[in-house]
């Protein structure tokens, strides 16, 4: 079940509904953290290798991790001691902060990660620190991101996840879900998923740094 963070008088409530915003006619924006925001790759790799798993950065997304042989039960804890423990510590994405706080003044911004709930609870504590601007926080728990997106009537989301991001188009993989058939939808490039090749016909798009980010949100009322 999606679990959904918002804020009241200053306090992060913990909801199982989503609870809309009052103010409307706002376009919504929604962004995976883990990869978008904060660079996982290294540190993980770091603690692959540690276990016994020669993986570099490059390789270190679960996708690629799994098709290499590691069990589940080996990446699962590294990935989630990176996304808590040592999340303070991981690098953020140039740009990335000013950015979200920059959107947040004209449109709704959501984070919509595949992390669970207590993992959440760190990015909460990362927001808090670094004096984020949203709307709120979908946790998802390793499963689609679909029914978040669906709920907030996404307009844009970005991902680093080609995975998550094909979990969203229909059965033939030639368009969105008709239940966000609204939402564009974007692969931001990572050093973990930049080999990674799009399938032509899937509506996907590449996207490569925050400046890009910000260039396509703010143009996006004259494209939609």
């Amino acid at each position: 079940m999606d679990v959904y963070f918002f804020k009241k008088n200053g306090e992060w409530i913990c909801s199982e509904s989503f609870i809309k915003p009052p103010s409307k006619n706002k376009y919504t924006i929604c962004l995976d953290f883990d990869g978008v925001v904060v660079d996982p790759s290294k540190l993980k790799s770091h603690y692959l290798k540690k276990a016994g798993y020669p993986i570099k950065p490059s390789s270190s997304n679960r996708e690629t991790c799994l098709r290499k042989g590691i069990p589940l039960s080996i990446y699962r804890p590294i990935s989630s001691k990176v996304a808590t423990k040592y999340l303070m510590e991981l690098p953020i994405k140039k740009d990335a902060i000013d950015t979200i706080n920059s959107i947040y003044r004209n449109y709704h911004i959501y984070f919509i990660t595949a992390r669970n709930k207590q993992e959440t609870i760190y990015l909460l504590k990362f927001i808090d620190f670094h004096q984020l601007s949203i709307n709120g926080v979908f946790s998802v728990n390793d499963g689609s991101k679909l029914k978040s997106l669906s709920e907030v009537k996404a307009n844009i989301f970005i991902d680093d996840s080609p995975h998550k991001l094909r979990e969203l188009l229909n059965n033939t993989g030639l368009k969105v879900s008709g239940l966000i058939d609204n939402c564009k939808l974007f692969l931001f490039e990572n050093v973990a998923n930049q080999n990674y090749i799009l399938d032509k016909d899937w509506p996907i798009k590449k996207i490569k740094n925050w400046n890009e980010l910000d260039y396509l949100v703010s143009s996006y009322d004259i494209n939609v």
